[in-house]
């Protein structure tokens, strides 16, 4: 189903020119809020809620089966991340 989502989010070639459109188009692009000295980002809301949900789900099951990632999220826990921090 997630496949299908990403399909019908690209739709036509040419019309994903990069990794960082693909991210804008599914509102996971980092967005500036900053403040003041405080030097922060936060993730974008907007975009297809649905592709969103698709990618979403893909990483779950990823951190949950793929050892290469299990391994990678591991190795972010250890360094005192947690699921909730956006770098992981």
């Amino acid at each position: 189903m997630a496949a299908a989502k990403w399909v019908v989010a690209w739709s036509h070639e040419g019309r994903i020119r990069s990794e960082a459109a693909f991210a804008c188009l599914a509102g996971v692009n980092p967005i500036t809020a900053s403040s003041g000295n405080t030097v922060r980002h936060r993730l974008n809301r907007g975009g297809d809620r649905r592709l969103n949900s698709a990618l979403h789900m893909a990483a779950i099951t990823r951190m949950t089966y793929d050892t290469e990632t299990c391994d990678y999220v591991e190795k972010r826990r250890a360094e005192g991340k947690t699921d909730t921090d956006k770098e992981i």
